[in-house]
């Protein structure tokens, strides 16, 4: 009898130590995905708001730094002939994308969750594609009406919106690359940090 309890007792501890690395994986996995979320190897949907830590500086003077939380959105995005038209009313100065590209332009808004009221967040941001046979789409000027976001300042629990372009290929499936680079002018020269956001979304 006292070794079937022993029996009994072990295959108990046992039973347990499974159930708990199992809930230690997927407790695991399901961090391990949400930090990777907007990562290259695990892009955000186009259409969907994602939320990111962004550190940048008080000022471009200031060695000080802010820790906010920032909600970025990328949707209702036009291509092709429709975005190019839409280039053209905004400045003649825009050009055709080149061949076996095409212009895409997003609806964008910036919002500031928690950070500083006093000490904005300039952002500046890019967008360009990536694919199976090409890294990166070419890096143009591009002139837009409502390009209300680039270097508008940001404080804590405001909202900046307006639109952004860049080019997409034709006939293929991609993934957009957005990069904001948040460097004051005393660290260019420096080189101290290098504060750049970077995130991919991808069309599903």
């Amino acid at each position: 009898m006292r070794n079937k309890k022993i029996l009994v007792y072990v295959l108990s501890l046992l039973i347990l130590g499974v159930v708990g690395c199992r809930n230690t994986q997927e407790q695991t996995t399901g961090i391990k995905d949400k930090i990777e979320y907007g990562s290259k190897k695990n892009p955000a949907s186009i259409d969907e708001k994602i939320i990111v830590d962004v550190n940048y500086y008080q000022s471009d003077t200031s060695s000080k730094i802010v820790n906010s939380k920032i909600e970025i959105d990328l949707s209702n995005y036009i291509t092709g002939e429709e975005a190019y038209n839409q280039l053209l009313i905004a400045s003649p100065l825009n050009k055709k994308a080149p061949e076996g590209f095409q212009w895409i332009i997003f609806d964008t808004s910036i919002t500031m969750l928690e950070g500083s009221k006093k000490h904005p967040f300039n952002s500046a941001p890019l967008i360009n594609f990536i694919s199976e046979d090409t890294e990166a789409s070419p890096s143009v000027p591009v002139y837009i009406s409502e390009d209300t976001i680039r270097d508008h300042p940001l404080y804590e629990g405001e909202t900046i919106s307006g639109k952004i372009a860049g080019y997409i290929p034709l006939n293929e499936d991609f993934t957009i690359k957005y990069t904001d680079n948040i460097n004051s002018v005393k660290d260019v020269v420096q080189s101290k940090h290098n504060f750049k956001l970077e995130l991919y979304f991808k069309e599903e």
